[in-house]
């Protein structure tokens, strides 16, 4: 894996579940993350769900219905979320980005189509919790490998040569499937998944 490719657990790269950020650094709210809160975050993440089946003017009974339709099992919202990959992007993000809380790593990703369906639900989510660092600079993408600055010159080239090279089989749109609120305080590997709900 390209974790691996870049030094691994001994070079702290780790690696992690695919995943699209709708929200970076969310304030004051590490704090707030403990055992007898999950609940209410799990209802947060509700909340954010409903808004956004209300922007797209589709209830839970019309979903069932096209899944139907369909001939599939009831997904709830996974039909209408589609993340549709662009391109390969490199990018460095260094201690001192973002007021100090860079990662101080080098960053594969992918960067996703930003859908009307998506906006919608980065709206949702952004309606829902506090304002995070980015605030409104909301670039869909989905991160491939946190890597060691050290690793910057191979990882770029990596980026933007070899990853090219299978685009047609890494580049296909995916569904995105749950909502999900992850607490990222220290290192990769010690990240974790507070709650997730179905979209």
């Amino acid at each position: 894996s390209l974790s691996l490719k870049c030094g691994g657990a001994e070079s702290g790269v780790f690696p992690f579940l695919p995943h699209c950020t709708l929200l970076y650094n969310i304030s004051d709210m590490s704090e707030k993350i403990n055992d007898s809160s999950e609940k209410l975050m799990e209802i947060l993440l509700y909340k954010c769900v409903d808004k956004f089946r209300e922007s797209t003017g589709k209830s839970q009974d019309d979903v069932t219905r096209e899944s139907s339709t369909l001939h599939q099992p009831s997904m709830q919202l996974v039909l209408l979320l589609l993340l549709i990959p662009t391109s390969f992007y490199y990018f460095a993000y260094p201690k001192h980005a973002d007021n100090g809380k860079g990662f101080g790593c080098v960053i594969s990703l992918i960067l996703l189509e930003n859908t009307i369906a998506l906006q919608q639900l980065h709206a949702a989510v952004t309606a829902t919790f506090p304002q995070d660092e980015r605030q409104s600079n909301f670039v869909p993408h989905m991160s491939l490998v946190y890597a060691p600055e050290t690793k910057a010159t191979w990882l770029q080239q990596y980026t933007t040569r070899d990853l090219e090279c299978h685009k047609q089989v890494l580049l296909k749109p995916l569904c995105a499937k749950y909502l999900s609120l992850w607490s990222t305080k220290g290192q990769v590997h010690e990240w974790y998944r507070v709650c997730r709900v179905q979209l």
